[in-house]
């Protein structure tokens, strides 16, 4: 008899955050059976790509109906949440993981519901293992706004910062980015034993010990030591062709804060990306944006999240400052 009660089950459930090598840790680990990892997905997404596989749970269950339509608190659709994946959990003893940045919420919403997501996947999946992955909170805003005006965004940055409520749609908070306040979340309702907080960056200067730490945390004893950290998966983009047109979206279509979706891009972002153009402001200018925007987002947050970084620093067990935290 096959069995059916996956409150057990070996699974490892990945919320993000945005902008911190999701792509890459979807396509590179959580899909690859060499490495004893393997997605949680749909039936219907059985041949997809790991990418679409893994999220797929997510986006089909947790986020959007069949009409692609937000699924609210009150909606339950987990009456067989167990038939379904129990196949695919007992076919082979390995990590089966479940993964979608949305999960910890959007940063172009402030991250509206993701207490919501957090009991959804409470009650689904009880004895799961928890992976975020958070970012120095400058870097961070930096790199959202620039990802707001690839879907579709014509706001400057000061706009983008100091958006108003508007009693209908919710907008950017710097509150989303007290990360401590995620990871307590999820250790109150998985247990903090079960909840793992890596920075960003230790992935982008270690990778190495960046893969060990989820090793460690999901008993893996799969040699990770030859995965390729170096090569991008999502495309780059010339930031500062990208902030020049972002006018340009007003002609296009405005952006819906609730989804964020890569198959609609931006005619800045198009253009950005171009290669006739792509290449044609020198480092130097880059650099020049980079400061003038990392500068107004310093001020901005001031020490907003001081306190925030040193709980956080706490929870994981990780030194922060090495990394750029204050």
């Amino acid at each position: 008899m096959q069995q059916t009660d996956i409150g057990n089950a070996n699974v490892l459930i990945h919320i993000g955050c945005h902008k911190t090598a999701s792509s890459w840790l979807q396509e590179r680990i959580f899909d690859n059976t060499d490495l004893n990892f393997s997605a949680l997905h749909m039936p219907a997404a059985k041949e997809a790509s790991s990418i679409r596989r893994l999220k797929s749970v997510a986006e089909m269950m947790l986020l959007k109906n069949a009409s692609k339509q937000y699924l609210g608190p009150h909606y339950k659709p987990f009456g067989d949440f167990s038939a379904t994946f129990a196949g695919q959990i007992f076919a082979a003893k390995q990590t089966h993981v479940l993964s979608h940045e949305r999960l910890s919420g959007n940063p172009h919403s402030g991250g509206f519901d993701r207490v919501t997501n957090c009991l959804k996947l409470q009650e689904i999946l009880p004895s799961a293992k928890i992976l975020m992955v958070f970012r120095e909170q400058k870097t961070m805003i930096r790199s959202c706004y620039h990802q707001y005006i690839v879907a579709g965004g014509s706001l400057s940055l000061s706009g983008y910062m100091r958006m108003k409520y508007n009693s209908i749609v919710p907008t950017f908070n710097l509150e989303y980015f007290r990360y401590d306040d995620l990871f307590e979340l999820y250790a109150k309702s998985f247990g903090a034993e079960n909840v793992l907080a890596l920075p960003y960056e230790m992935f982008s200067q270690t990778p190495s010990e960046f893969l060990q730490h989820i090793q460690r945390f999901v008993g893996s004893g799969a040699d990770m030591s030859h995965v390729d950290s170096k090569t991008k998966v999502n495309d780059r983009k010339n930031p500062w062709l990208l902030v020049k047109f972002r006018l340009l979206n007003r002609l296009v279509r405005q952006i819906n804060f609730f989804e964020l979706s890569k198959k609609r891009r931006s005619l800045a972002h198009l253009l950005s990306c171009a290669p006739v153009i792509k290449n044609l402001k020198s480092t130097s200018i880059l650099k020049r944006q980079e400061r003038r925007e990392m500068d107004f987002i310093a001020r901005e947050i001031e020490s907003f999240f001081t306190q925030s970084n040193q709980n956080l620093e706490a929870l994981s067990g990780i030194s922060l400052p090495q990394y750029g935290y204050k």
